[in-house]
Formats: structure tokens, C-alpha cells, sequence
């Protein structure tokens, strides 16, 4: 599902995911520290009136009460004065957002979703309990253990729970193939790696083009990163396109990482300022890309250690950056491990990119303006040309060539692509609904004889279309699911269907590389990257 949201219909959707993404995501994480809930709730003149209050509610309120809630509340209300990215983590989120910045997740290892009450595979994860089973997308899960599913109202999180159980132990599943074949499998929660480089690949026809996507800044994004790199290099690449779009940041450690592997020269990359202290990252070593050119892009959804990498490269003038004016998250957070699991993420800092410019965006209305701040940009249809604040009071700053860039506002794009505003509710809930990826993962388990010469993801993009039968045929399937799906609503956007229909069978038939290397034939951030990379 990550890949789809490349696409305009479903980027609302996305949008609040990724915010809650990004008030998680940090940059620094200190787990080792414990505070103990009397410390915790008293002040430095040991008057601890939240911990006084809370045993008198305790004791004396006349109905029963939940203390764990009692103390989670307490806790939210004193973040809520605080800026939007310190934040609380309820115990049973911890290891889930954990998970996603070391890199490794625990469970069977499927991606699924959940439409007309009914739990469907959308992708199975490369070496997991999951891809060595029969367990294919499109499937369906029908039990779980001994809870039976199929046609019951459950959100993501009862699956979820009921799926990952704890480590080491088995899972068995009731698993109905398109055919209608019920499968019986038994299946052991195991750590999976989860990787962050989602795609890595040599442009079609564009031979001298690497293009590297990251989905998030991991413990392990800086060794994906410079593997993938080097192998594009044996490919003889001398440009690269880096897409951070949709990734809502993470470790600064990883960011810098792969800066130095991209910057020529002692430069500065970061200077990050504390209530006690200011520290400076700077390039160290020699890079294995310091000469060709890069693009960068970004997106409304690319937050902090994302920002980061687009800051840092236009501040340089290494690299031109391309896409939507980033989110404006400027913070730096420290995760410290509270009792019972949770954890509370901390502000610690503010970061300046190496103009001195710092890309955090105001605050001070409150975090329901704040976020919605982002809605908004979609909604009104603004780019990144659309600063937050008006001429006047916009903050200046200088590259080292001494372009103009701005603080306070997020990373504005050297050259701005506009949102495609084409779409319908129809397609938007082909796209929610992730139809095309079902009527390809069905259609492909009848024909998988019709793709077994394809052995390549160059050869795929360059000789697979979708004929005019099979194009019916989606059309067909879509109007069973959506009475509004006809082909009056479908054919203005026979581009986007094709493009994304032609991506799911490449996605099951030789991997997600290739899904994202047919999706990005037809977005127009990474064709203006092409055009842009080509000029002398």
C-alpha cells in the first residue's frame, strides 16, 4: 500500500498515517532511562500535586476507575501545552513504533487490509514465515487460530493482535485461496527484516540514472542505502535521483550517514541546539558519490530526518530538490521508557540546516491547527510555491551560492510539481480499496503461465501492456465492486489504471522493484527529475 500512495487519489487518505507518523518518529532515542510515577508526577520543590490528585481520585471517587487510563490521561494532559512531536506512547504501541526504526518487525509477515468485512492479502514480506508458506495477495484470512473472521466488523488492530501473538510461538491460519481451495497453515512469529530502501534501480532508458526510494530513516537505512548505491554504481550510473516522498523521518544518525557519502569537502550538515548544549555534525570521511548529480524528492508528507537530507543538499548546492514543500518539522525528540512499556518522546532540540535556517513550522495555534495545516495544502490545492507565512514575514536565508531559500516553512522545492487534481469519488475508492491490486492478484493466480517469461524488470516495463480485453476485464471486476465503476467514470483515467495495473503484475511477478519502476514511468516528479538530471 505504501507505493500507492504515489498517487493523487489517495493522498488524502494517507495524510493523517503519516502524521501520526510523524509526531512518533524522532531522531534520538535514550530507552535506557526509568522514571518511576511518584518522581514522575512531582515538581523539583517535591509538590507533587498530579500524583497527590490522582491517589485522592483514587481513594475517594465514588465510581470504579481505570488507574492505567487515570495515568495515561494525566500524562497527555501535560504534553498538550507542550510542541506537537512530544508526545506519549501507550504501552501497546511501543514495540510497534520501535519496530519501525530498528529496522526489524516480529510477526508472519503479510500486509493486509480489510474491505466488505473481509480480510484480504496484499503482500507477503521477502523472507518470512509468510513467502515460504502457500500464502500469495490475494488471498483471503478466514480464521485466526480459532476466531473465525470472515464476515465479522474487526479494525486493523484486532487482526493484528490476533495475528502477531508473541514471539516464537504459532499462528495458524485459515487461508482461501481465488479458486476457492481452503488452506490450513501453521506458521511461527519470527523478527523479519524490514527493510527501508523500498526500490533501487537503473532508470529505463536512462542507463546513466540510478533512482534509490527510502520509506523511512532505520537503524539500518545507511547500510541498505550505500549497498544499493554501490550496486548501481557497477551499473556505471553517474546521476542519481534519491526519493524521500511520504517517509516521515526517523534517525538523524542515518541521514547524516548518507550525506557524507554524498558531500565533497569539510561542509557543516547540522547544528542542533539544546536547552544546555549546541552540537555540530559535519562531513568526515570521503563519499563514494561526492561528484554526480542528484535530485531529491520531497512531498508534503517528507518529514524531519527526510527534511534533512533535501535541506542539507540545497543548502550545499549539491543537489536540486523537486516535488512539494516538505512538512516543517525542525525538532529534535529523545524516547525515554516509562513503567508498564510505554514510552514518552521528548523535545529536546531544534536542528539548523547548514544556511542557518530552521524548517520548523509554527505552532504556536495549537496542534489542531497544526495538523490540519497539512489537509489543507491538499485540500486548497497548494504547492510548495504557497509559503506559510506572507512575503514580508518570511525568514531569508542563503546557500552557499547564495540562493534565497526561507526558514519556518518546511524544504521548498527548486522546481515545484503541482498536485494532479484529476479524480473522482469512484476512483478514489478504487484506490482506497486497493481494487486494482485485487482483480491482478486474482487474475494472475489463473494466468501465471502468461507472465513466466519475464525474468527481468527492464524487459517487463519495456514489452508488458495492458491490451484492450484485459483492460475490460478490470473494468468489469471494478463495476462488480462499485455499481459506480462504469466505463463513462473509468476511461478518463485509462493512463492511471493501466500504469497501476501493469505495476501490480509486476510487483507479483518479479518483486516491488519493479512495481515502483512502472508506477514512476508515469509520475511526473520523477520525470521532471529526468529532464532536470539531463541538462548540462
Amino acid at each position: 500500500m505504501t507505493n500507492l500512495s504515489k498517487n493523487q487519489f489517495y493522498q488524502p487518505l494517507l495524510f493523517a498515517a503519516v502524521l501520526v507518523a510523524g509526531m512518533l518518529l524522532g531522531f534520538k532515542i535514550a530507552s535506557s532511562y526509568y522514571f518511576d510515577r511518584p518522581a514522575f508526577f512531582a515538581s523539583k520543590k517535591e509538590k507533587p500535586y498530579l500524583d497527590h490528585l490522582l491517589n485522592l481520585i483514587a481513594d475517594k471517587y465514588v465510581d470504579s476507575l481505570d488507574m492505567e487510563t487515570l495515568y495515561e490521561n494525566g500524562v497527555q494532559g501535560i504534553l498538550s501545552s507542550l510542541d506537537p512531536h512530544t508526545v506519549f506512547i501507550p504501552p501497546q504501541e511501543t514495540d510497534q513504533v520501535n519496530e519501525e526504526l530498528q529496522g526489524n518487525i516480529y510477526g508472519i509477515g503479510i500486509e493486509f487490509f480489510i474491505y466488505r468485512d473481509t480480510i484480504h492479502i496484499l503482500s507477503v514480506l521477502d523472507n518470512s514465515p509468510a513467502k515460504i508458506s502457500s500464502i500469495a495477495p490475494g488471498d483471503l484470512i478466514l480464521k485466526i487460530d480459532d476466531s473465525l473472521i470472515a464476515g465479522k466488523k474487526m479494525d486493523d488492530e484486532d487482526v493484528i493482535r490476533l495475528i502477531k501473538g508473541q514471539m516464537n510461538t504459532v499462528v495458524t491460519l485459515s487461508v482461501q485461496k481465488p479458486d476457492g481451495q481452503i488452506n490450513q497453515l501453521k506458521l511461527k512469529r519470527q523478527t523479519i527484516t524490514n527493510n527501508s530502501i523500498t526500490a533501487a534501480y537503473v532508470m529505463p532508458q536512462q542507463p546513466e540514472i540510478g533512482y534509490i526510494a527510502i520509506r523511512i530513516f532505520s537503524e539500518n537505512t545507511y547500510t541498505e542505502f550505500k549497498e544499493a548505491l554501490q550496486q548501481l554504481l557497477k551499473k556505471h550510473i553517474s546521476k542519481l535521483i534519491i526519493d524521500v516522498r511520504d517517509n516521515p523521518g526517523g534517525y538523524m544518525d542515518a541521514v547524516t550517514a548518507i550525506l557524507d557519502e554524498l558531500i565533497a569537502g569539510e561542509h557543516t550538515l547540522l547544528t542542533t541546539k539544546s536547552k544546555s548544549a549546541t552540537e555540530v555534525v559535519a562531513t568526515k570521511e570521503a563519499g563514494i558519490f561526492e561528484k554526480g548529480k542528484i535530485c531529491v524528492l520531497i512531498n508534503e508528507n517528507s518529514a524531519s530526518a527526510s527534511e534533512i537530507l533535501a535541506g542539507v543538499m540545497q543548502d550545499l548546492d549539491r543537489g536540486e530538490v523537486i516535488g512539494r514543500r516538505s512538512y516543517g518539522k525542525g525538532l529534535v525528540q529523545e524516547q525515554f521508557a516509562l513503567p508498564d512499556n510505554a514510552a514518552i518522546r521528548i523535545t529536546v532540540a531544534r536542528y539548523y540546516l547548514p544556511s542557518g535556517r530552521c524548517i520548523q513550522k509554527d505552532y504556536s495555534h495549537g496542534k489542531n491547527e497544526y495538523q490540519q495545516e497539512i489537509y489543507e495544502r491538499f485540500f486548497r490545492r497548494k504547492t510548495a510555491d504557497t509559503s506559510v507565512a506572507p512575503p514580508n514575514e518570511r525568514k531569508k536565508y542563503f546557500t552557499a551560492s547564495g540562493k534565497v531559500v526561507y526558514g519556518d516553512e518546511g524544504v521548498k522545492p527548486d522546481l515545484t510539481i503541482q498536485y494532479d487534481t484529476l479524480y473522482n469519488s469512484t476512483m478514489d475508492s478504487v484506490f482506497r480499496y486497493n481494487l486494482i491490486d485485487l482483480f491482478a492478484a486474482q487474475y494472475f493466480y489463473f494466468h501465471k503461465n502468461d507472465f513466466a517469461s519475464y525474468s527481468d524488470e527492464s524487459g517487463f516495463e519495456k514489452s508488458f501492456n495492458i491490451q484492450p480485453v484485459l483492460r475490460n476485464l478490470l473494468y468489469q471486476y471494478l463495476h462488480s465492486q462499485l455499481h459506480s465503476a462504469v466505463t463513462s467514470t473509468l476511461s478518463p483515467f485509462q493512463s492511471k489504471t493501466d500504469n497501476l495495473l501493469k505495476a501490480a503484475f509486476a510487483k507479483l511477478v518479479l518483486g516491488n522493484n519493479a512495481r515502483t519502476m512502472i508506477l514512476n514511468t508515469n509520475d511526473q516528479t520523477v520525470k521532471a527529475s529526468v529532464l532536470q538530471l539531463k541538462k548540462n
